[in-house]
């Protein structure tokens, strides 16, 4: 296991085939071309091979909320809108952590007797984003102690982190594709082999929904602005794969 905590797993899988074509007579029947002195054939293998590796997940998304009924839609706005201004002011004071607003709904509340309203509902979400651990688990705090809860918090690899760990793999699994290559020449008895087509690519994929860590959600909703939520992210598999032919050389 490398310095940065990846774990590196390369895995290959091998498709034969075997193509025959004629220089000369490219419209004829192929079995009746495989007999002819002029019929060139070419030994063409598919050959597949992946790189693995567990990132750590580096980026915190968090869900916040704020909820309450009253008589009317203004009274609720009056009550709310002052909180949501106060938390964006505080997240100032956190330049590594982003906080916007999110959904707000507002739902009137009926009475089942009379079918009429009796009073109306309003939901606020925030919504938090930051690579910075522990400034995030500060503002989290903060803002529950200013009655803001958590809906939930999730975690995931940033863009920019899984930018740079696929562009390392890119020689890995270049590599091992190569690796393959000699592997296949070699059963094959031929004496060389050059590249016909190479296709590199991502095969991770990246979940709607990111991790959820129940347990990191359930500390989060306990803190206060005193004490830091303990966040610990986990880690994602991240794929990468090279797809291509080559033709073995006599």
């Amino acid at each position: 296991m490398s310095s940065n905590g990846y774990r590196l797993m390369l895995v290959g899988a091998i498709a034969l085939s075997l193509t025959a074509c004629n220089g000369d007579n490219r419209g004829d029947n192929m079995e009746g071309n495989l007999g002819d002195a002029d019929t060139e054939i070419h030994d063409r293998i598919e050959l597949q091979a992946s790189a693995v590796q567990r990132v750590n997940n580096d980026e915190i998304e968090a869900v916040l909320f704020i909820e309450k009924t009253a008589a009317n839609p203004k009274t609720l706005s009056q009550q709310i809108n002052p909180i949501i201004k106060a938390a964006l002011e505080k997240a100032k004071a956190y330049p590594d952590v982003k906080l916007m607003t999110a959904n707000q709904n507002t739902n009137p509340n009926y009475d089942y007797k009379t079918n009429r309203i009796s009073s109306w509902s309003m939901r606020s979400e925030l919504r938090l984003e930051s690579t910075n651990f522990e400034a995030a688990g500060e503002l989290i705090g903060a803002l529950q102690d200013a009655g803001i809860q958590v809906s939930n918090i999730a975690f995931k690899v940033s863009d920019a982190q899984r930018q740079k760990v696929e562009n390392d793999m890119i020689t890995q699994v270049t590599d091992s594709f190569k690796q393959r290559a000699e592997v296949v020449k070699k059963s094959w008895g031929a004496a060389d082999y050059k590249l016909v087509k190479l296709s590199i690519k991502s095969n991770t994929h990246v979940p709607d929904k990111p991790y959820y860590g129940d347990a990191v959600a359930t500390a989060a909703m306990e803190v206060d602005a005193s004490a830091a939520a303990p966040l610990s992210g986990g880690d994602q598999r991240v794929e990468m794969v090279a797809q291509g032919a080559i033709e073995l050389i006599k």
